[in-house]
């Protein structure tokens, strides 16, 4: 009996947008551990808070659709959003992602534990309650009544960048992602005073847009970002940039969706900044880039403030108008722009794929994954006492 032999499987690599393409951007030696090898960060912040932000705004959106008691906006903190905060912070907790003990009270009664808290009177609203109170009460009102659907999955499959038969695993690979909110505007009902669409009006693109959504509904990407606002001039700038562009290709191609026509990114951290944050805009406005207000998105007065500020804690505060400002970033969507990050897409993928196959045939890890230091990526990682491009060898740190 003459018996056939089994073709090897036919397996599709697949890309998470934020989990592969956007960490393997912060620092190839970081995604290969972490990703791949799976050694989760001993000191998880930016992971908690990630997650911490957008579980609290997706159960704030569906209480206020569901329950009446939510439905004034903006919610009160004590009665409202405290809960809301430990419905998420139990969830992560379960899932063993954990935060650090000086951004988030996870008390909710007097007790005798401290923790990272100023005393035992608990609740306390730290800096992560902060800022999830100010972007319910800034955003919410706006955002919520244009939301079609949240953490809505896309997936596709694109060519393999420089396939080769020989080399290559695979002639196409698969690119995944999850939209944070989708929203589907008709201007009659959106409502005169909605600010987010003010936003988008005073975009160059914006006012024509919005004489076309009179008569057309459209679709708006929206992701929410856990961090401060990017410099234009930084590499994750335009990483984010790719994201929402990828997302907005990933849901054009779902059936009966809306056409793509914007992209809102939320950098939620701007609408309470940390000491921290507020030092790093002052190094930004000292500097030559910070001499343009267009990009700062600072009003005059704060732009003042900032350069005469002489970095003494809790002393200087923005204006509300700045912070908002600074909170959301709104790009046009069309093909060119698509086109652009879909090739950028693919140059991260090709880069992936490269490393991976030499590290199949025999290389070394450190010879076979970039590095890219960076004070932010550096300080909390796990890995710089035996990466060579790190000059920071302490343990990590955090320092929001």
């Amino acid at each position: 009996m003459e018996m056939k032999i089994k073709k090897r499987p036919y397996i599709i690599p697949e890309y998470s947008i934020t989990g592969d393409i956007l960490s393997y951007h912060s620092c190839g030696l970081q995604y290969r551990l972490q990703n791949k090898g799976e050694l989760p960060p001993a000191r998880p912040v930016q992971l908690w808070f990630g997650q911490f932000i957008h579980g609290s705004l997706e159960e704030a959106y569906l209480r206020w659709k569901k329950n009446p008691n939510y439905r004034v906006l903006p919610l009160d903190w004590a009665s409202r959003i405290r809960d809301i905060e430990m419905t998420v912070y139990k969830r992560l907790a379960a899932g063993g992602v954990r935060p650090p003990p000086n951004i988030f009270c996870p008390y909710d009664e007097p007790n005798e534990k401290l923790g990272g808290c100023p005393d035992e009177n608990h609740p306390h609203k730290l800096i992560a309650s902060k800022r999830v109170e100010r972007t319910l009460e800034v955003w919410a009102p706006h955002l919520f009544p244009l939301i079609s659907e949240a953490e809505v999955k896309l997936k596709g499959t694109r060519p393999m960048p420089n396939y080769s038969e020989s080399i290559s695993r695979s002639r196409h690979y698969g690119i995944t992602g999850i939209v944070d909110v989708l929203a589907s505007v008709k201007v009659a009902s959106a409502g005169p005073d909605n600010l987010i669409l003010k936003k988008i009006r005073e975009e160059k693109f914006g006012e024509e847009l919005l004489q076309e959504a009179a008569q057309n509904e459209f679709d708006i990407i929206i992701d929410y970002k856990g961090m401060a606002r990017p410099k234009p001039s930084d590499a994750e700038w335009n990483h984010h940039y790719d994201q929402v562009m990828t997302y907005a290709w990933l849901r054009e191609k779902q059936l009966e969706s809306n056409r793509v026509r914007v992209a809102i990114i939320f950098y939620l951290n701007e609408l309470v900044p940390s000491e921290s944050d507020l030092k790093k805009l002052q190094r930004l406005v000292l500097s030559q880039q910070g001499n343009s207000t267009d990009d700062l998105k600072l009003n005059s007065q704060d732009l003042a403030s900032l350069k005469a500020w002489n970095g003494a804690t809790h002393s200087l505060q923005l204006s509300p108008e700045s912070m908002i400002n600074r909170s959301i970033r709104i790009i046009q969507v069309n093909k060119q722009n698509i086109d652009q990050s879909l090739r950028s897409m693919d140059g991260a993928v090709s880069e992936i794929e490269n490393s991976v196959i030499d590290e199949m045939r025999g290389k070394k890890i450190l010879e076979t994954w970039k590095m890219l230091p960076r004070d932010e990526t550096c300080t909390i990682c796990d890995f710089k006492t035996f990466c060579p491009k790190s000059s920071d060898k302490r343990p990590p740190r955090i320092t929001e």
